[in-house]
């Protein structure tokens, strides 16, 4: 629950921000989710981006599509047939 709706302030739920992106979210320019314990779901004026321990990922759906703007790490090789 959000704290603004009663939700409790704790170290469970707290996420550091550079000054750049606290701005953001508290301009309401942008939104941050705690997906989890270091996993953010960031809505920014760019884009949607997910970021974990790993890194940060570009979620934001290419125009006209579903799919994500940059294209998967591994992309299958179309001489390759699938797995069955």
């Amino acid at each position: 629950m959000p704290h603004t709706q009663g939700g409790p302030t704790c170290r469970c739920n707290l996420n550091p921000k550079c000054r750049g992106h606290h701005r953001y979210k508290t301009s309401g320019l942008a939104t941050c989710r705690v997906l989890s314990p270091g996993t953010y779901l960031w809505t920014l004026p760019s884009g949607l981006y997910l970021v974990d321990p790993t890194g940060t990922y570009d979620l934001t759906p290419r125009p006209g599509t579903t799919q994500p703007t940059e294209p998967p790490t591994d992309p299958a090789d179309p001489a390759d047939p699938p797995d069955e």
